[in-house]
């Protein structure tokens, strides 16, 4: 017979660490920032202030890109760090409160569970996807034409087109899971 107990295990790393966490995250950021960092670089394009940052030979990639970019990765990393832990400190008060399991065997339980690989493939995975984040809305937000109702159909593009490469993303990334 199979011990739910033991079952815990897989499926608390699989479902929650390496699926759900950069899945939520990533949903969060890109929903929060997603349309501010489009609204607010294609504006920055329509008022002619990113011009204007190059007239005065301030390189625009490093003031204005590459630190939404880092921002955008490393709160994807943070968020899905923070919801990965309270999914484990969840799945423990489920276990001892249900099966009365003490914190040091499910934390035996999680490291059994739990290598190197899957540290490697939630880091890869959290990446990704900030960058891809990142990378769709500025590529959106700088394609703007010179109108303000060009805004947010830049805004509806970045969004429409990001949901798309997540998706694609994580199939790639269940295809890579699985061997295939």
């Amino acid at each position: 017979s199979i011990d739910a107990k033991q079952m815990i295990g897989p499926v608390v790393v699989f479902l929650f660490v390496k699926e759900l966490a950069p899945l939520l995250s990533s949903g969060i950021i890109f929903i929060r920032s997603g349309p501010a960092i489009v609204s607010e670089l294609a504006l920055m394009k329509i008022n002619k202030e990113v011009q204007a940052l190059e007239f005065m030979g301030i390189d625009t990639f490093s003031y204005l890109i590459f630190p939404r970019m880092v921002a955008v990765i490393v709160s994807n990393y943070i968020l899905s760090v923070f919801i990965s832990f309270m999914a484990l400190i969840g799945g423990f008060l489920v276990l001892g409160f249900v099966h009365y399991m003490r914190f040091y065997d499910y934390v035996l339980l999680l490291t059994k569970e739990m290598g190197l690989d899957d540290f490697v493939f939630f880091v890869q995975k959290v990446g990704l996807f900030g960058l891809l984040i990142g990378a769709s809305t500025m590529h959106r937000a700088l394609q703007v034409e010179r109108t303000f109702t060009s805004v947010p159909v830049a805004l509806i593009r970045a969004l429409v087109s990001l949901m798309l490469y997540m998706l694609i993303l994580e199939g790639v990334f269940a295809l890579l899971q699985t061997g295939l």
